[in-house]
């Protein structure tokens, strides 16, 4: 993270900025899976931005599965998503279809044992 001020004059909002330099700084291999984020105050006073917009910022980023946080710990970089071809992507989907047709199978069974039991 450049942990740069803000820029006024760029016209993303300063939580997209911050989310930006932040994704940059994993993407570079800086923060590297498992390194942890330093707290909303010591971000806010790098930035020069209040710690709110650093939360956002931080949201932003866990909803991309960037970032995971831990009640208590803290904010960790995750695990970066695995890539899956078009392939493998059909196979998971018929393997998924498959699972759904056996769950809706073992419901007609329980829902004709439960009126059996009536």
């Amino acid at each position: 993270m450049s942990e740069s001020k803000i820029l006024a004059n760029d016209p993303r909002p300063p939580y997209v900025q911050i989310a930006d330099d932040i994704r940059a700084s994993i993407a570079a291999g800086t923060l590297k899976t498992g390194d942890r984020i330093r707290s909303a105050r010591l971000l806010s006073e790098a930035y020069g931005v209040a710690p709110m917009t650093i939360w956002q910022a931080l949201r932003v980023l866990k909803a991309e599965g960037l970032l995971v946080s831990w009640k208590g710990r803290g904010v960790f970089v995750g695990e970066p998503a695995a890539d899956v071809s078009e392939a493998e992507e059909g196979d998971l989907i018929e393997r998924l279809d498959d699972v759904l047709a056996q769950l809706r199978s073992l419901e007609q069974r329980v829902t004709a044992i439960e009126a059996a039991r009536k």
